[in-house]
């Protein structure tokens, strides 16, 4: 997986960048993150945007780099879904536009990673 720092201009795939889509959940084994418990219902509701609204989706799969499953499955509505081979956005406020692979889902669930307090604030406004 690339890392790329939170809140850091995105770049990954370079037609479409624009100054106002951000990087979040861009992770990796070798860099710090925060860390918080997450919320099941934030978790759920993330997890429902990966599934419906996937972007940019690739051919391969990416493995968790902290646990290093592979593939990365979560359940939703009783269906198991694969995870490593999108992205999602999400809006947020001043039109800040987020943009997470879709992995992000496991490493809040898994691994307590805790994204910015405004990709969080976007989320419980979805």
């Amino acid at each position: 997986m690339t890392y790329f720092r939170d809140l850091s201009p995105y770049s990954f795939i370079k037609t479409q960048f624009s100054p106002t889509v951000v990087n979040v959940g861009w992770l990796d084994a070798q860099h710090p993150y925060s860390q918080r418990k997450a919320d099941a219902q934030l978790v759920d509701r993330l997890l429902r945007l990966c599934k419906t609204h996937p972007v940019n989706r690739t051919r391969g799969w990416h493995h968790c780099p902290f646990c290093s499953l592979y593939p990365v499955t979560m359940t939703i509505d009783g269906a198991e879904i694969s995870l490593g081979s999108a992205e999602i956005r999400l809006t947020g406020e001043r039109h800040v536009i987020f943009a997470a692979p879709d992995l992000v889902c496991h490493y809040m669930a898994a691994h307590e990673y805790r994204p910015p307090d405004e990709f969080m604030a976007a989320l419980v406004a979805l």
